[in-house]
């Protein structure tokens, strides 16, 4: 009995501090970097976009299947589920348009930019700044969306 308990004793778990550090080493493996003006000019594309249809087909080639978006007003997920949302917001602000705000930044599979929504005379009516997540093919796979101003 005590050699199988040296004997475990001896193979000892990793600590905590082991797990991390094997866990970074993993997360570490190439990124490929997106260029984030396009993942911008892409998302606000689909926002912008008024014909449903042509909303989808931006969907489907700019998102992944099954992408899902939250901010604090309301969430999306699936091609559907997105269209849907987007829809409504269109509906509440019939003309108005989403606008690019500063210059979008990212690394790896992660991009930030900020946008402002513009009423049809131009003038803002609110703001925020979106975080998006790429998948491996650098379609849009999640938005966290934080309002600025409203």
């Amino acid at each position: 009995m005590l050699a199988m308990t040296s004997g475990v004793m001896d193979a000892r778990a990793p600590t905590r501090q082991g797990s991390v550090r094997r866990r970074c080493r993993r997360a570490t493996t190439e990124i490929p970097m997106h260029d984030p003006n396009a993942v911008a000019a892409a998302y606000l594309a689909t926002w912008n976009e008024a014909d449903p249809t042509r909303r989808s087909d931006l969907l489907r080639t700019a998102w992944s299947e099954d992408a899902d978006y939250t901010d604090p007003m309301m969430k999306g997920c699936g091609h559907d589920g997105i269209a849907a949302m987007i829809a409504g917001a269109r509906d509440r602000f019939p003309g108005h348009s989403f606008r690019l705000h500063g210059t979008p930044d990212g690394h790896g599979d992660v991009v930030r930019f900020s946008w402002t929504l513009v009423s049809p005379e131009a003038a803002p009516v609110a703001g925020g700044t979106d975080v998006v997540r790429l998948d491996p093919d650098g379609r849009i796979a999640s938005v966290t969306g934080f309002l600025d101003a409203a």
